[in-house]
C-alpha cells in the first residue's frame, strides 16, 4: 500500500478512520487510508444474511456462520 500520492513506500500507522486503518507518507506528510474492502460474497449469499438478520438473528450469529467480522457485515446488511 504505497501512498497514493508519491507513491512512496515509506509510511507509518496513523490512527484510525470510520473503523479503517490510516497511514502517513513519511516522504510528503500525507495521510491516507486504504481502500474500503470488498465483500467477496455472491449475491445468494448476501440475501442469505439479509434473510437470518430479518428472522432475528445478531450480526455476530452471522458472523460466525458466514466466517465475516461483524464490521463486514454491517456492510452487506446496511448497503
Amino acid at each position: 500500500m504505497d501512498c497514493p500520492r508519491c507513491g512512496s513506500s515509506e509510511h507509518g500507522k496513523d490512527g484510525f478512520a470510520y473503523g479503517r486503518q490510516r497511514y502517513k507518507c513519511q516522504r510528503r506528510h500525507y495521510r491516507y487510508t486504504v481502500e474500503k474492502r470488498c465483500c467477496d460474497a455472491s449475491p445468494e449469499t448476501k440475501q442469505l444474511a439479509i434473510t437470518m438478520y430479518l428472522e432475528g438473528m445478531g450480526i455476530r450469529g452471522i458472523g460466525c456462520v458466514w466466517g465475516k467480522e461483524p464490521f463486514v457485515l454491517k456492510d452487506v446488511l446496511f448497503e
